[in-house]
Formats: C-alpha cells, sequence, structure tokens
C-alpha cells in the first residue's frame, strides 16, 4: 500500500472525477457517431465508473487519520455525482424534449410546394415533381 499522497484513497478520490468528465465530455465528440449517439454505449459506463471510483474513495477515506482525506473524497464524491446526473439528465430526459412541429400537415393532403438546392447546386422545387410519385426523407443528421 502506497504511503502519502499517492495512497489508494487519494488516486481513487482524484480519478474518479476525473474519469466521469471524460467520459460525458467524449459523449460531445464522439456524437456524429449514430450508434453511441443513440444511447451512450461507451460513456455511460464511464460515467458510472467515475461515480463508483471516487466512492471507493470515500470508502478508504474512512479509515484515514487526516481530515484532508476525508474532505478530498466527498468533494469528489460530490463532483462525480453531479456530473453523473447532469449527464443521465441530458441523455435521457433533455434530449428527448424536442420542440413540437408548428407547421405540420396533416396526412393525406399534399405537401406545400418548397425549394431545395440539389446536387449540383441547382435549384430543385416540390411543384416539379406534381405528376410522380415523390419520397421525402428529413434526417436530423451529423455532418
Amino acid at each position: 500500500m502506497a504511503v502519502g499522497f499517492l495512497s489508494r484513497q487519494y488516486v481513487w478520490s482524484v480519478l474518479g472525477p476525473l474519469v466521469a468528465l471524460v467520459g460525458a465530455g467524449s459523449y460531445f465528440l464522439l456524437a456524429p457517431i449514430a450508434v453511441l449517439r443513440d444511447f451512450p454505449w461507451l460513456n455511460l459506463p464511464l460515467v458510472i465508473a467515475g461515480f463508483l471510483l471516487s466512492a471507493a474513495g470515500l470508502v478508504a477515506a474512512e479509515s484515514r487519520k487526516g481530515a484532508w482525506a476525508k474532505v478530498l473524497a466527498v468533494c469528489s464524491v460530490v463532483i462525480s455525482g453531479f456530473v453523473a446526473l447532469a449527464f443521465g439528465w441530458y441523455i435521457f430526459s433533455a434530449s428527448y424534449q424536442l420542440p413540437q412541429s408548428t407547421e405540420r400537415v396533416p396526412l393525406g393532403v399534399p405537401a406545400p410546394d418548397f425549394a431545395l438546392l440539389d446536387q449540383d447546386g441547382e435549384e430543385v422545387r416540390l411543384s416539379d415533381f406534381r405528376a410522380r410519385k415523390v419520397a421525402l426523407f428529413f434526417y436530423r443528421g451529423h455532418w
């Protein structure tokens, strides 16, 4: 067992919030990958592991006599817990609360005319295809 600042409790208390912050922060870097954006397969375990490391540091601090070890451990758990709660709230609540469409077209009603640019930069209007069947796909992507 290490002595002083390199003891197991200090390492866990410092490493816990860092792992939780890396797990939460890397979600926004990995958001362009759809499989990792739709459910945080990589990030959620990292955030949970960070909180558990902080909790292990708190348990290890109970056996230490110094007040600083206990203060550091409590701060570590509070920071990791806040990161875990904020990340969980964003992933499972805030990101699903999209605003309602105000200009929605009811089923069976023809879509209103609009224009978009094609791959060559030419304007294409929906009315150009009125005599044919058209399928419209709108995708919220990260390019």
